[in-house]
């Protein structure tokens, strides 16, 4: 997808970026959609030199949300 070199450092923070805006733009529109966001999801590679990866996603609470109760 991105373009990636561990040894740089510039390539490391641009991508750690790009990752925390993709997650939380796939996350707000899935909670949009209505879909179920929290949970433990596994994703699993076909690829023995891809690892498999853990994900689990818990809601915080919110003050904004609270206010308004």
């Amino acid at each position: 997808m991105y373009p990636h070199d561990p040894s740089d450092p510039a390539n490391s923070e641009s991508a750690t970026v790009d990752f925390d805006r993709e997650l939380s733009d796939l996350l707000l529109r899935a909670f949009a959609a209505g879909s179920p966001v929290d949970g433990d999801w596994t994703i699993e590679t076909e690829s023995p030199s891809v690892p498999d990866w853990t994900v689990s996603i818990r809601r915080r609470p919110c003050d904004a949300l609270d206010a308004g109760d």
